[in-house]
């Protein structure tokens, strides 16, 4: 597979989610849209250093977050915190779905820090366990115990 296929197909795997993740972040979508080219520029520039046993979602999350921060810092914005994943309700066009997905945002603010980012990496970026444990440096048995607390405490919040 030439450099171009290679591109194609991480662009094609991951571009929506990337540009939900960023757009969450900027909520601006032109700047979105920039920081979103910059992302895949690297990727692109980097596509020949990239091997298969890397883990290229991680590795692409890590480069949109590292833009997002360059993209706050140049222009001396306030950092958003993680958790506010607005667009979610966005991409629903069913008002009971919005209303869902806004409670639960609501929700989000009882859980810890850390429940909180293991909770949205599993959940809105569809991480796996073993994924999580490796870019927060948990045991995978801690990931679960903080999903398993995480969705005991949203389960009594919203009923």
């Amino acid at each position: 597979m030439d450099k171009h296929e290679r591109f194609n197909e991480i662009y094609n795997e991951f571009k929506e989610r990337i540009f939900a993740f960023i757009s969450v972040k900027l909520k601006n979508e032109s700047d979105s849209w920039d920081v979103f080219q910059e992302v895949f520029a690297k990727v692109f520039e980097k596509i020949n250093e990239l091997d298969s046993s890397l883990n290229i979602k991680s590795y692409i999350y890590t480069i949109a977050k590292n833009k997002i921060t360059d993209y706050f810092r140049n222009n001396k914005v306030e950092m958003l915190d993680i958790s506010e994943f607005e667009n979610q309700a966005l991409e629903n066009s069913n008002e009971n779905a919005i209303q869902r997905n806004n409670d639960l945002l609501r929700a989000l603010d009882c859980l810890t820090a850390r429940e909180k980012e293991v909770f949205e990496y599993k959940y809105f970026f569809n991480f796996k366990i073993s994924e999580i444990s490796e870019k927060l440096g948990l045991t995978e048995g801690a990931v679960k115990r903080y999903l398993f607390d995480a969705t005991l405490k949203l389960k009594e919040r919203l009923k």
